[in-house]
C-alpha cells in the first residue's frame, strides 16, 4: 500500500472488511486456531454481548507468553527458562 503513488489510499481501501473477532471469554485455543485458519496475527478482542465494542488484542506475543507461563506452570520447562524468555521479549520489544 506504500508503494510510490499509493500514499494517498485509506484504511478503508486497503483494510478487510472481513473482519475476524475473538471474544474476551473464549478458550485462548480456540482463538489461536481462528488465528493460524484466517492467516492472522492479531485479533480484535470484544465483549460478546456487543462486538462493536473493542476490549482488546490478542496477537502472537500475548499467545507465546502465555504458553511459556503454562509450561513453566506445569513443571514441562524451568520457571527461569519462561522468565528469561518474556524478559528478553519485553525488553527488547519484540516478539517472542
Amino acid at each position: 500500500a506504500m508503494q510510490a503513488g499509493k500514499q494517498d489510499q485509506t484504511v478503508a481501501e486497503v483494510g478487510s472488511k472481513d473482519l475476524v473477532l475473538a471474544f474476551q471469554s473464549e478458550p485462548l485455543y480456540e482463538a489461536v486456531v481462528r488465528m493460524l485458519h484466517r492467516d492472522v496475527g492479531r485479533l480484535p478482542v470484544v465483549n460478546p454481548d456487543n462486538v462493536h465494542t473493542i476490549v482488546g488484542y490478542l496477537g502472537r506475543s500475548q499467545v507465546i507468553s502465555a504458553r511459556l507461563k503454562k509450561l513453566a506452570e506445569d513443571g514441562i520447562i524451568p520457571p527461569e527458562v519462561a522468565e528469561r524468555r518474556l524478559r528478553k521479549g519485553k525488553k527488547t520489544g519484540q516478539e517472542l
